[in-house]
Order: structure tokens, then C-alpha cells, then sequence
């Protein structure tokens, strides 16, 4: 594996979002940007990321910890969409990459804040974006504005200092030179199980606005017996929702797609590429 260089990004909101970029050359041809799904953190994505440096010359995959997850801050814009949030970190992490026609990976809970950053239109626009186990398909429960609610009440009462703890991550950059990265974030027992209940409920609650128009190739990607995301049910809702897209089903029983099936998914892109 490639060693990283470890970065911690500042959002937009002056928060830190921990990132590792891997480069198999000076001067890629190919900048991909991974992002992980509900409860996983920037590691779900290495074996995709192993793989592709492996088989496409000149690439460079950047992975973060969403916020509230792994490294990465725990703390939300109480007037913010949780998935606008995750469109605006993204959008920071191509700006500290200096990224110009990016293409995203993004998984589950990723995937919908890749929906939701080419939504919003931000820029760098992609010029390929990869939605795998994409949830379209999800209950019409009045979530949304019950969460936008709560959230602006509780999201900035985070547990004090005394639940906090440091927590100090060394990689190993060279044969001569390493850095120590200290992340300071909230007890996973409290914080981070609060946090990853409002992911939860939004997941559950989304329902995703149609794309009119995208400058990025979209490429949905389902694993064939998925127990969280149904592809039939998908496949049929997708129509309403996009139009210039292609569909893949990996024969997968796993909805992590990332660890269980990463060289279908590498082959898939890298064939789709060069």
C-alpha cells in the first residue's frame, strides 16, 4: 500500500475534516475522491483505493472522515441540512486539493451527499460520479424538518470537555519522516452514537429531488442482493430522479461494496475510463 499524506482540511464552517490522499504519480491524469458511508470512516474505502492505484496509472484517490465520524469534527451548523453539510465538506476538500474535474466514489449514506453536492451545483463539477447502493427508495415519514428542528436546538450542546479525549494517529510517510496527527473529539459512547442517530434517521427519511441537468457521467451501482437497498425498487425509482445515467449491479450479497467486492468495483472503473 502507498503510503498517505494526512491532511486535515478546514471545512467551511473552520472545522477539521481529516483526509489521506494516495498518488501512484507526481501528476495524475485521474483524481478520485471516496466518501464512506453511515458509521464507517475513511478506512472502508482503502481496499477500492489499494486496488485502483494497482490497475490505473497516474491516480491519485483522496478519502476523508465525514463529519462526525473517525478524526473528523463532531460539530454541525445548526441551520444546515445534515446532507448540505456533507455537499459543503466536500466541496472544501476539493478546494484543499486543489481539485478541478474531480471524480466521486460515494457509498450509502455517501452517496446521498454526492446526490446532494451535485444538487446544489457546487464546483469543481466531476466529470464522472459513482453513486453505489444509492437509497432511493425510503418511507415518506415527516423526518426533515422534525430533524431540521432538533438539530437547531441540540447540535451545538456536544458533551463538555470532560467527556473528551485525545487521540494521536501516526502514518508513516517515509523511511525518514513521519507525522503525528491529534484529533480531539467528542466520546464515542455519547457524541458519536448521537450523531450517527440523526444520520440514521435522515437515511431513513430521504427523499432525494429530482436532477434536472449534470455535467458529471452518473453511474449507479447496486449490489445484487443488497439487504439494505433493494435494486428492482431502485431501478425503478431512478427515472424519475435522473436522466443521463447507466446502472451496474454487482453480484453482491454485501452492501459494502468498498471491502467486499472492491476489485468488481476497480475493474468496473478502470474499465470505464481508459
Amino acid at each position: 500500500m502507498i503510503k498517505p499524506q494526512v491532511n486535515s482540511v478546514t471545512s467551511f464552517d473552520h472545522q477539521p475534516l481529516y483526509t489521506e490522499s494516495y498518488s501512484n504519480h507526481p501528476h495524475p491524469k485521474y483524481q478520485f475522491v471516496f466518501i464512506h458511508g453511515f458509521g464507517g470512516d475513511s478506512n472502508a474505502t482503502l481496499p477500492a483505493i489499494n486496488q485502483l492505484l494497482h490497475t490505473l496509472p497516474r491516480c491519485q484517490c483522496i478519502t476523508y472522515d465525514l463529519r462526525g465520524h473517525g478524526f473528523s469534527t463532531t460539530k454541525f451548523p445548526s441551520q444546515t441540512f445534515v446532507e448540505q453539510t456533507g455537499a459543503l465538506d466536500l466541496q472544501s476538500i476539493c478546494h484543499a486539493y486543489s481539485l478541478t474535474h474531480p471524480i466521486f466514489i460515494g457509498h450509502s449514506f455517501g452517496s446521498i451527499i454526492l446526490y446532494q453536492y451535485l444538487l446544489n451545483k457546487l464546483s469543481p463539477q466531476p466529470t464522472n460520479s459513482f453513486l453505489i447502493c444509492f437509497p432511493v427508495v425510503s418511507p415518506r415519514l415527516p423526518f426533515r424538518r422534525l430533524l431540521q428542528s432538533f438539530l437547531s436546538h441540540t447540535s451545538q450542546n456536544l458533551p463538555p470537555n470532560q467527556h473528551k479525549r485525545n487521540l494521536t494517529i501516526h502514518h508513516q510517510l517515509s523511511s525518514t519522516h513521519d507525522i503525528s496527527l491529534t484529533r480531539l473529539y467528542s466520546d464515542y459512547n455519547y457524541s458519536h452514537k448521537y450523531i450517527w442517530l440523526i444520520h440514521l434517521l435522515i437515511i431513513l427519511g430521504y427523499q432525494p429531488q429530482t436532477l434536472s441537468s449534470s455535467s458529471s457521467k452518473l453511474y449507479f451501482l447496486f449490489g445484487q442482493n443488497d439487504v439494505l437497498i433493494q435494486p428492482k425498487s431502485a431501478l425503478k425509482q431512478l427515472p424519475k430522479l435522473v436522466h443521463n445515467y447507466q446502472t451496474k449491479i454487482l453480484a453482491s450479497n454485501h452492501h459494502n461494496c468498498y471491502t467486499a467486492h472492491f476489485v468488481d468495483l476497480s475493474n468496473y472503473i478502470t474499465n470505464l475510463l481508459t
